[in-house]
C-alpha cells in the first residue's frame, strides 16, 4: 500500500487501516477505496454539493497525474484531507452528554443541507443491496446479534422500506 501511495501521490508514511476501505496516510490524509469509478464521481458530486451549501467536507488530493483518483485491480482510491475534529469511538469513556448535543447539531445541519440538495444528487445502490452486501458482512462477527437474527431483521426491514419516506443521509460525522 506504501508503494502504491508513493507512485499515484507522492506520499511517503505508511497508511494505517482503521475502517473496512479507509486507511489514515499519517495525521493529515486518508485513503479510501471506493468499488467503482461510478461510486467515486457520485462520492464526489455529493461533496461538491455539500460543500456548495456550507457543509464541511473533505478536500480531494490529486494523485500526481493530475486525476482525481486511481484505478486498481480492488476498486477506486481517492486521498482526501482529514477533517478536523476527534474520531468518536466509544462515548460512554468520554463526555457522553456533551458528544449527544454535538452530535444532533451535526446531524441537523448535515440532514438539512442533504434534504435541500437532494434533487440534485445521483441516487446511489439500493438500501437492500447495502443491507445484504457491507452491512451484513460486518454483522457476521458482531456479538450483540447472532447472524440469523441480522439476517431476518434485514429481510423485514428490506419487505418494507419500499413503502417508507425517505430523504438522503450521511453516517460519517465529524466534529470539526
Amino acid at each position: 500500500m506504501l508503494e502504491f501511495l508513493q507512485r499515484n501521490w507522492g506520499l511517503d508514511e505508511q497508511p494505517q487501516k482503521i475502517a473496512n476501505v479507509t486507511w489514515a496516510v499519517g495525521s493529515r490524509y486518508l485513503l479510501k477505496r471506493v468499488g467503482t469509478k461510478r461510486a467515486m464521481d457520485n462520492n464526489l458530486r455529493l461533496t461538491e454539493t455539500l460543500r456548495a451549501h456550507d457543509v464541511p467536507v473533505f478536500s480531494i488530493v490529486p494523485a500526481l497525474s493530475g486525476d482525481i483518483g486511481v484505478s486498481a485491480e480492488d476498486g477506486c482510491y481517492l486521498v482526501m484531507e482529514r477533517l478536523p475534529g476527534e474520531h468518536v469511538k466509544d462515548v460512554f469513556k468520554k463526555e457522553f452528554t456533551a458528544i449527544a448535543c454535538q452530535t444532533g447539531q451535526v446531524t441537523a445541519k448535515i440532514h438539512a443541507a442533504l434534504l435541500a440538495v437532494q434533487a440534485d444528487l445521483p441516487h446511489g445502490e439500493a438500501f437492500d443491496s447495502e443491507l445484504r452486501g457491507w452491512i451484513h458482512e460486518t454483522l457476521k462477527n458482531a456479538e450483540w446479534i447472532s447472524l440469523q437474527e441480522a439476517e431476518q431483521d434485514i429481510g423485514a426491514l428490506c419487505a418494507c422500506y419500499p413503502d417508507l419516506p425517505k430523504q438522503f443521509i450521511h453516517r460519517d460525522l465529524h466534529y470539526g
